[in-house]
């Protein structure tokens, strides 16, 4: 369906709005429980995954919400929707955390929203994004809008009024 990118300075991760969703209880599959307990988190706050370090940081992690909002509107279950973090070696090269969106299926968890990362590499602007690729909605497939300038390039669309 779409893909966003959203940049900010690396020195200037927090985002406007980060309040109106930091009260959020977000499901997450960190990559310490990974490898670890196995358990998805559910009684962490965005505020509180973003001061403890679970999210690397505020527009990260208001990106992340603004997803969950988005795929529950659009009918997915909140029981059926996780985040889960990319292991270090599932990272690409240049980002400092990235989540993909996970739903529940008959299948186990399938990769639905692929992928909201926070990037640090000069090469790519020096500069936290978030970048969102959604694949299909509610097991209705859509062409993939792809890139004009690169692998993680973007498509830009103008600001709606």
């Amino acid at each position: 369906m779409a893909e966003i990118e959203h940049f900010v300075k690396p020195d200037m991760k927090q985002h406007p709005r980060f309040s109106n969703i930091a009260h959020r209880k977000a499901r997450l599959f960190p990559a310490d429980n990974q490898v670890g307990d196995g358990r998805v988190v559910t009684d962490l706050t965005f505020g509180d995954a973003v001061a403890t370090g679970v999210i690397d940081n505020e527009t990260l992690a208001y990106f992340i919400a603004r997803v969950e909002m988005f795929l529950q509107r659009v009918g997915i279950d909140a029981e059926r929707l996780r985040f889960r973090q990319h292991l270090p070696t599932e990272m690409a090269h240049y980002a400092t955390d990235c989540w993909d969106a996970e739903i529940q299926t008959s299948y186990g968890y399938v990769q639905h929203t692929n992928k909201v990362h926070a990037c640090r590499d000069e090469g790519v602007g020096a500069q936290t994004c978030a970048e969102f690729c959604f694949a299909g909605v509610a097991g209705n497939l859509y062409p993939t809008v792809h890139s004009t300038r690169g692998v993680h390039g973007g498509v830009s669309f103008p600001r709606p009024n």
